[in-house]
């Protein structure tokens, strides 16, 4: 990290603190309990000479952006009062301006590693932090200028939520995923929808996406959440065809249904879904299957896809009762090799 003499930046007062040397050490120590003195001015003059160093030095490493935000958190941790706490997210968030898409991930990783040390007084200016986040996201997909550069900042967001906090839904990153889940219809796809109504097909596409990953996780809570917002996103499929023969939908969103109605169908039928994902998924490709029968029939008759097996009825139902058993029996048959095993051993010694 490229060091940096702070001291004409910094009041006196922050400069007794020892914020006086090179960004790292300062983001250091104000993690530090003397750096969040009850002052909350003291605490904003930090930030602005912060402010000041990011406007020079914004090609942060991953390192650095984790001790930034380290630094970060604990600033909106110390903010108690409401006009406070409002203030100080506009704040940090803020920084993304000049930070970019780097600050946003480095949000969301902290926040992934930090939540579970929240306590239930401070949550709600967490949750706070995250739907500003969320919006000014939003702010800086929809200011890119082509078609092309909108499509790559919405991959790059929707990137770095999958990576950060999805992938890890069934592990640290659980709360978190639930609660972007909750805003992902209405705050993210309807925002991105109402504001760029002409790429439809290409927002669809990019946003579904991370869903059907945590559609087959082995975790319960989190696919029956996306479950809810593919579900959602269909029925906004199914109602913006009803009535209207001449749908935009035709060529290129029908290809992106039928995309859809294809991987639901594969991760419904594979033999190894989880068991609490498979009748959500059935009832999913249920529901895409009625879109493209709606919204394309043309194309259904020329891409017909053989149904699924009814997950409650009574074949299927004996066929998983007969797959359980095997597998207790394999799962006998392991604890009792290992048992022998162990019973040689011990006659070994």
């Amino acid at each position: 990290m490229t060091s940096l003499d702070l001291v004409n930046l910094f009041p006196a007062d922050l400069q007794s603190l020892g914020f006086t040397t090179s960004f790292s050490c300062a983001s250091e120590k104000l993690v530090h309990a003397q750096w969040f003195p009850s002052d909350a001015q003291v605490r904003d003059l930090a930030l602005e000479a912060l402010q000041v160093w990011l406007n020079k030095h914004d090609n942060l490493s991953d390192v650095e952006m984790q001790k930034l935000w380290k630094a970060l958190f604990y600033y909106i941790w110390m903010a108690d009062k409401e006009t406070e706490i409002e203030k100080a997210i506009a704040r940090v968030v803020g920084l993304s301006d000049i930070a970019g898409m780097p600050f946003i991930r480095g949000l969301f990783k902290c926040m992934v590693r930090e939540w579970h040390g929240i306590d239930r007084l401070r949550i709600d200016k967490y949750y706070l932090l995250i739907n500003e986040a969320l919006d000014k996201s939003l702010d800086i997909i929809l200011s890119s200028g082509s078609k092309e550069q909108f499509a790559e900042t919405l991959s790059e967001f929707v990137a770095i939520l999958d990576e950060e906090v999805f992938s890890k839904s069934g592990k640290e990153g659980k709360g978190l995923t639930l609660h972007l889940l909750e805003k992902w219809t209405d705050k993210v796809l309807k925002t991105l929808l109402d504001r760029r109504p002409k790429a439809t097909t290409e927002i669809l596409a990019i946003v579904i996406d991370p869903l059907f990953d945590l559609l087959s996780s082995t975790d319960v809570s989190s696919p029956k959440k996306a479950s809810q917002v593919l579900d959602s996103v269909l029925s906004s499929w199914i109602k913006s065809g009803e009535g209207n023969a001449e749908t935009e939908i035709r060529p290129p969103r029908a290809v992106l249904l039928f995309a859809v109605r294809t991987k639901l169908f594969n991760m419904a039928s594979d033999k190894d879904a989880p068991e609490n994902s498979r009748e959500m998924l059935y009832a999913l490709w249920n529901k895409s299957k009625r879109s493209c029968d709606l919204l394309a029939p043309e194309e259904t008759k020329t891409h017909p896809t053989r149904p699924l097996p009814d997950p409650s009825s009574k074949a299927s139902q004996k066929k998983r009762k007969l797959e359980a058993k095997k597998k207790r029996k394999q799962q006998r048959q392991k604890n009792g090799t290992q048992q022998r095993k162990d019973v040689e051993n011990e006659g070994g010694q």
